[in-house]
């Protein structure tokens, strides 16, 4: 057993221990990632394979999906905004479609409507006790309670 691969339980996980955090799986290659452990110096996979795939692979393999989908997108963004203008634009084409294509481009430049939410409820019976006890009679100044002398 290597020294690095040795058994640590104050403060990370055995996994985080053997795999080195997220930061020393950015040189595993992809395979080495769906397995769950590396390659041997030969470059083949030896030895029993874990029973379970580490939390730190999966989040791997998925910000490396998600930044190679990122970079497609993006090499073709002014295709789909040009592709967008020509739809919206062409007499051409149905009006439906128009309408979709401008829909589109307006709310990517000038954002979503915002959703008014109007939520009401019936008031809990307390606070509609509470409500017709209080008395405010401010047309009646000259009504005292018990006791109180007028002065």
């Amino acid at each position: 057993m290597r020294a690095k691969d040795a058994v640590i339980r104050v403060g990370r996980s055995t996994a985080e221990a053997k795999l080195g955090g997220l930061e020393g799986m950015r040189d595993w290659d992809e395979e080495e990632l769906r397995r769950g452990y590396r390659r041997d110096k030969n470059g083949n996979f030896t030895g029993r394979p874990p029973e379970w795939i580490p939390r730190e692979c999966y989040q791997e393999l998925t910000r490396r999906a998600l930044d190679s989908a990122s970079k497609k997108l993006s090499d073709h963004v002014e295709e789909a905004v040009s592709e967008l203008i020509a739809i919206s634009t062409s007499m051409d084409a149905d009006h439906k479609d128009r309408l979709k294509a401008i829909e589109m481009i307006l709310t990517r430049v000038m954002g979503k409507e915002p959703i008014k939410v109007d939520i009401k409820t019936e008031p809990a019976k307390w606070e509609v006790a509470l409500n017709v006890s209080i008395v405010n009679d401010e047309d009646d100044e000259d009504v005292l309670d018990e006791g109180e002398d007028e002065e």
